[in-house]
């Protein structure tokens, strides 16, 4: 970020291109492996911490920014017309493909309650009451898209091998629980099989990631955020993570030739946010599973 212009009618930001330094994208249709996941997970929780420091040390001014700067845009009442068919409609998506990989399961019968339960309201609720006492200044929208790699190869075999993370477009930047950006990025980043060979290992990257950037500034997360609270919180507000895993895993699952219809959106007119989405039932296997077993992860793991 290097400048900004906010006259009403110039509105502008201007931003740093990161290609040139060699950052890119990892493919959004695929799950990340572990090392990517790793690094991004470490990369949160350095990020979270630097809340709790700040809470700790300047108080005043962490108040100021959570009650006046960091104002939530995605889960409020007043969205609910805008987004609520939507929602509709990917729950019937989620629906559709549960009912054809785990048919007349705990896992159809949880999602079923979970989807019909006055689900916006809900989701909007988790987010208020995450707010204390563990809240924290999230990213809000911690999916594959807005993680870029950077990457240099190896003098043995020529392959790549990761160097360095950079997370970007805070836009939906949230004051919440850190569970929001972790559970989110998890169930929409992630395969089943990575979570069931690295799950808790990952949470306990984050949690040691956390702590030892609050060590480095002379801070305790025993005293702000111990872990024993983490995997509390985990439990509270995982099932946010799935809310919009329901949402950016049909999304991810695009083709090119799929993708959000933008050019509805010129004009003064509202558009329905369904229109512009290219939502359908998912039609291959895999990706039902990939959409489905988020929802097995979340039941099997009591956050639902």
């Amino acid at each position: 970020f290097y400048k900004s212009l906010v006259d009403g009618e110039n509105d502008f930001l201007v931003l740093e291109d990161l290609s040139p330094e060699g950052y890119q994208l990892f493919s959004r249709t695929k799950g990340l492996d572990f090392p990517h996941c790793a690094k991004v997970i470490h990369m949160l929780g350095r990020f979270h911490a630097l809340s709790y420091a700040l809470k700790d040390q300047e108080p005043d001014l962490y108040q100021e920014l959570v009650k006046n700067s960091v104002k939530e845009t995605y889960y409020l009442a007043s969205n609910k017309a805008w987004y609520n068919n939507l929602l509709h409609r990917l729950c019937l998506i989620a629906m559709d493909a549960i009912s054809k990989e785990y048919p007349n399961t705990i896992y159809e019968e949880k999602l079923k309650k979970f989807s019909e339960d006055n689900l916006y309201d809900h989701l909007v609720d988790l987010v208020q009451r995450s707010k204390e006492p563990f809240g924290s200044i999230g990213h809000g929208d911690a999916w594959a898209c807005n993680f870029l790699y950077k990457y240099h190869k190896e003098s043995g075999d020529g392959s790549p091998k990761l160097e360095k993370t950079k997370m970007i477009d805070f836009q939906l930047a949230r004051f919440g629980s850190p569970v929001l950006d972790l559970s989110f990025f998890i169930y929409s980043c992630t395969s089943q099989e990575l979570r069931e060979a690295h799950y808790e290992e990952l949470i306990k990257i984050y949690h040691d990631s956390l702590s030892n950037f609050l060590s480095e500034m002379g801070l305790s997360s025993e005293k702000l955020f111990p872990f024993k609270a983490f995997k509390e919180e985990l439990v509270k507000y995982s099932r946010h993570g799935l809310g919009l895993a329901l949402e950016s895993v049909p999304l991810s699952l695009l083709e090119s030739n799929e993708a959000p219809n933008i050019e509805l959106m010129e004009g003064e007119e509202a558009v329905p946010l369904e229109d512009i989405l290219n939502l359908h039932p998912i039609k291959d296997k895999a990706g039902r599973l990939r959409l489905c077993n988020v929802v097995k992860h979340a039941v099997d793991n009591n956050y639902l």
